[in-house]
């Protein structure tokens, strides 16, 4: 769903153990480059051991979305999944335009994550990535459910920037 092809340059935006990183990485092939960060090392560190158990290509390391340690232009694509919800407003204002400075002139950020009605979880990501010049985004409702995960929904966004 987030586009993502061969030879790109990737990034997976709170990671967590890695799996939608390692599934970008068989999207993007050898030609391509795929990074994952995580503010907790400990998932950091099961990201990393899992893309070894494999043998993915992956850079794996501990990181802030509000200071993602790369120069800007650097991203065809970042990922984020599960992760936007957990952020106080002002984080998710400042991450989204940490993702807007990393990603290159034309490339894309794909959120899923969960939008509660009173929530308003993407409503703020929505105005982020306005204020932060990003356009063509479209939002839409995806079914998901899990047997340990009380999630009912998600919404994903896609953005070109």
């Amino acid at each position: 769903m987030a586009g993502i092809t061969s030879g790109q340059t990737v990034l997976d935006v709170g990671c967590g153990t890695g799996n939608l990183t390692m599934a970008a990485k068989a999207r993007t092939g050898p030609d391509g480059e795929v990074h994952g960060n995580d503010a907790a090392p400990e998932m950091v560190r099961q990201a990393e051991r899992k893309a070894a158990e494999q043998q993915l290509d992956i850079h794996y390391e501990t990181a802030l979305i509000e200071d993602i340690p790369y120069p800007g232009g650097t991203f065809d694509v970042i990922l984020s999944s599960l992760m936007l919800h957990h952020l106080p407003k002002d984080l998710k204002r400042k991450g989204v335009a940490e993702i807007s400075r990393v990603l290159k002139p034309g490339g894309r950020f794909f959120a899923v994550d969960i939008d509660p009605p009173l929530m308003n979880n993407l409503r703020t990501v929505e105005e982020a990535m306005h204020a932060n010049d990003f356009r063509q985004m479209r939002r839409g409702r995806m079914r998901f459910r899990t047997l340990w995960i009380p999630i009912h929904y998600l919404t994903g966004t896609t953005v070109t920037h």
